[in-house]
């Protein structure tokens, strides 16, 4: 497999698992199927969970483990209480304040500076065995590097030029509230020419982040934590 290629070439591959509401009961099963592999415990391999919100976006609190994101995110959508349609985003306001409240550092998995991973040299592969050099250029066939159907090898990729941009350099998005959810990086990179593009896409992110903190009131306030709203 491509993924024992990269692995004996020194250089880290990460499975990201993306699950929403009507799919987090099949996690178990994957965690399953993934340990059946030789490589599954190999120094150079990780896998995280990231839930995907109804309205898009995704808020990475793959920084539990995955035991203890299943028990957490199936215990909440049981609740009879949170509003239909809304279950998993309610869910994952409820574990960005749990996180906030243990002292973790962010409340995203660690793409800094850039948020889309090209910083880091990584490589990402999608469900259909396309290979992607950033988080944010999945489904996007432009920017396809490489397939698993034409095993695809660490050396193949090692050239490929990648971005070093940072939000922090971005005015308007080093004094946004909302850049720990949305990192900056894929705004950035789709709409630094176009103003209104960009505002509206920021927008959506604050209404995402404001839709997942909904039900909330009884929690310990998040303001108190972040300052957000």
């Amino acid at each position: 497999m491509n993924i024992e290629a990269f692995l004996s070439n020194n250089a880290h591959v990460s499975i990201r698992l993306n699950v929403d509401k009507d799919t987090i009961t099949q996690i178990t099963m994957i965690f399953q199927k993934i340990r059946e592999y030789p490589w599954h415990d190999h120094p150079l391999l990780s896998w995280n969970i990231c839930p995907i919100l109804p309205s898009g976006p995704d808020l990475d609190f793959d920084v539990l483990q995955p035991e203890q994101y299943v028990m957490s995110i199936t215990s909440l959508l049981s609740e009879n209480h949170l509003p239909e349609g809304v279950e998993f985003d309610l869910s994952a306001g409820r574990q960005l304040i749990s996180m906030l409240e243990k002292g973790y550092p962010s409340p995203v998995h660690p793409r800094h500076p850039s948020f889309c991973g090209s910083h880091q040299g990584t490589i990402v592969f999608d469900p259909y065995g396309d290979i992607y050099s950033c988080h944010e250029a999945v489904r996007d066939s432009r920017f396809i590097i490489g397939s698993l159907s034409k095993a695809a090898h660490a050396d193949d990729i090692a050239n490929i030029e990648q971005s070093h941009w940072s939000p922090d350099q971005d005015e308007a998005c080093s004094d946004c509230a909302y850049v720990l959810i949305c990192g900056g990086g894929c705004v950035h990179r789709n709409c630094s020419n176009n103003a209104d593009v960009k505002s509206l896409l920021c927008r959506w992110v604050e209404a995402s982040v404001k839709l997942a903190l909904l039900g909330l009131s009884g929690a310990i306030p998040y303001r108190k934590h972040t300052g957000w709203m």
